[in-house]
């Protein structure tokens, strides 16, 4: 019954179907009203139920949101003169990596492209 609405009509029930394309443009339409759910609905004609169904739907077939940029931290060469490490990668695990000043610039590499697979 996602498509389809019943609407009386001289005593009579009939269904109304919706295609993608005009569901699509409902929901564009209530982003910008300024109405309440309810307002709108009464106002196009269809139940409140069935307009939820088809936004969980829309929401649903979304791609998901992209990952958050890398987060850079400014470094001051004080504290890389003394560090036994020169490089701290903070991991969405939240774990910290710390590459020694021996890491080797190909194994680094490597470890980059495993933790952060290109899409």
């Amino acid at each position: 019954m996602s498509n389809t609405l019943l609407s009386h009509c001289s005593g009579r029930t009939r269904r109304r179907r919706y295609s993608p394309p005009q569901i699509q443009a409902i929901l564009a339409a209530y982003e910008h009203c300024g109405q309440t759910v309810a307002a709108f609905c009464q106002a196009q004609g269809i139940h409140p139920s069935v307009f939820y169904s088809w936004k969980r739907k829309a929401a649903a077939t979304l791609p998901p949101d992209p990952p958050p940029p890398p987060q850079f931290h400014e470094l001051s060469f004080d504290s890389l003169a003394t560090a036994t490490w020169v490089a701290e990668l903070a991991l969405p695990s939240g774990a910290i990596l710390r590459l020694g000043r021996a890491a080797e610039p190909a194994w680094v590499a490597q470890l980059c492209q495993a933790l952060h697979p290109a899409t």
